[in-house]
């Protein structure tokens, strides 16, 4: 929200990726285990960041407005302390759907 709004009105702001641990993202010899939710207030943008996750083998969800995206970047500690606690690279996994 606070890049969309140094931007131009017109920039499609997306946010995505907020639970993937730095291990898996900076390294291709790690899948991503875990799924990644994707919000923006663009509904072409987000099914197009959709499309290019899945493209890479991950199973991204639509997960609403831009908004949103502050309960993903709220869940970002968490993991940390999880993954730093029990030495893993903890994820988020949606089920039910």
């Amino acid at each position: 929200m606070a890049v969309q709004a140094i931007l131009d009105s017109t920039t499609r702001v997306v946010a995505a990726l907020h639970p993937v641990s730095s291990l898996h993202l900076g390294a291709p010899s790690h899948a991503v285990d875990c799924d990644v939710l994707v919000c923006g207030d663009d509904e072409p943008a987000r099914t197009q960041v959709i499309a290019l996750l899945g493209d890479l083998g991950v199973r991204a969800l639509d997960a609403g407005v831009l908004r949103n995206a502050v309960a993903l970047e709220s869940l970002t500690p968490v993991l940390i302390h999880l993954n730093r606690k029990y030495k893993t690279n903890a994820g988020i996994k949606i089920t039910g759907l």
